[in-house]
């Protein structure tokens, strides 16, 4: 029945843009589910409201009015070039939308079309992936908890919405499916946003040295680095950056990554109340990890894990690590744990399909809709700040008026 309906979200788009998203979630192999998903985050785009001088939406608003009438393509080549800025893809895409354009939801637009065009790749192959040797059944439960992760409210930041849909498709590529040309996909990122260097750097070395043989060391790391990041403060990454010797990097990367790790920007983002929920969310899922690992700790003898997920465990172990260890960052730390994420969801949903009948197992990979419920609360709460609400009830075509 579900199936059904799914295969006919396309025309259930005019009338309710969110209820045909929904249904398209569950078979992103069919051509038209996959236009309802990109035009889904194309007008989710378009719909923000622009009211609120708190959101990044609004901050992006303001700069598209200055940027576009103070700038040119030239100038911003010239400051890429000479090192003065890393991430040219937010300028230039204002430079080009300014002369199409006054209007700023067109250009949220066309964000939402690229971040969801990417997004549907990323997912669609993870659907390709699940039903070639998991079976349908977890094909929706992945989705789902994907779009919660990095979810269309990300919209607004510009730069790591459209940054992190890239990075998962083509991280995928090279990792999961070995595609060595993948990885000028995902160094492509680095130009979107700066902060992408350290996910490239850490997606290469995952590849070239992470194998099974390490999985008992990784455990322990994980483990650790899970628990020590609720003790780690924003200074102790600050002082490390500055004294860091980056060559032609160090100005523009130490100012800007210093000011992420900063107690100054930790005490604003602490006034915000979904960065507070956020946080409460990151507590339950922290302890969903602890305890999973070492459940299958105790448990190993009772898994049959093959070469493939050994590695696939090894690499779920060393994003975790390195994820956690960044989280004390008050604003990027949890981008990177996103892959880490992605690439546990394979793991856990493989481990429930092949022991299902493991009862333990079975209550700790159904909590999982639970302990990220607060991220769900997360995505309505902002979007309800950042939105037109006309998008929650009208039809799409009077979303464009």
């Amino acid at each position: 029945m579900l199936r059904k309906l799914s295969d006919g979200s396309i025309l259930i788009l005019p009338i309710s843009p969110i209820l045909s998203f929904l249904l398209s979630l569950n078979n992103l192999r069919n051509k038209l589910n996959g236009c309802v998903f990109v035009i889904f985050y194309a007008l989710f785009g378009f719909a923000h409201s622009f009211s609120d001088p708190r959101a990044d939406c609004y901050r992006k608003m303001v700069a598209f009015e200055t940027f576009a009438s103070t700038a040119t393509i030239t100038d911003i080549w010239n400051d890429f070039l000479s090192g003065n800025t890393f991430d040219i893809f937010e300028g230039m895409l204002f430079i080009v939308c300014s002369n199409i354009t006054t209007n700023i939801k067109v250009v949220f637009f066309i964000v939402g079309l690229i971040g969801g065009l990417f997004a549907y790749l990323f997912l669609s192959k993870i659907q390709k992936y699940m039903q070639l040797h998991y079976g349908n059944r977890c094909t929706y439960i992945i989705t789902i908890l994907y779009v919660l992760l990095y979810n269309p409210v990300a919209i607004g930041g510009i730069r790591n919405f459209i940054a992190m849909t890239i990075f998962s498709y083509y991280a995928f590529l090279f990792l999961i499916e070995k595609k060595n040309t993948a990885l000028l996909g995902i160094l492509s990122t680095s130009l979107i946003h700066f902060s992408f260097i350290l996910n490239i750097c850490i997606v290469i070395i995952a590849r070239l040295f992470v194998t099974k043989r390490y999985v008992n060391i990784l455990w322990w790391t994980a483990i650790v680095s899970c628990i020590s990041s609720v003790f780690i403060t924003p200074d102790f990454w600050g002082n490390i950056i500055q004294n860091l010797n980056l060559g032609n990097f160090n100005q523009a990367m130490e100012s800007r990554a210093s000011s992420y790790a900063s107690e100054e920007t930790a005490a604003a983002f602490e006034q915000s109340l979904t960065v507070q929920l956020q946080r409460v969310g990151n507590y339950f899922i922290r302890g969903f990890y602890v305890l999973f690992l070492i459940y299958l700790r105790k448990n190993e003898n009772k898994f049959s894990i093959s070469s493939f997920d050994s590695v696939l465990y090894a690499y779920m172990l060393f994003f975790l690590t390195f994820g956690y260890l960044m989280t004390s960052f008050s604003v990027v730390g949890n981008r990177y744990l996103l892959l880490g994420y992605f690439i546990s969801y394979f793991f856990l949903l493989k481990l429930y399909i092949q022991h299902s009948d493991i009862y333990k197992l079975n209550k700790y990979i159904k909590s999982l809709p639970w302990v990220f419920g607060v991220n769900f609360a997360w995505l309505v709460m902002n979007a309800w700040f950042v939105l037109d609400h006309r998008f929650f009830y009208l039809p799409a075509p009077f979303l464009l008026l």
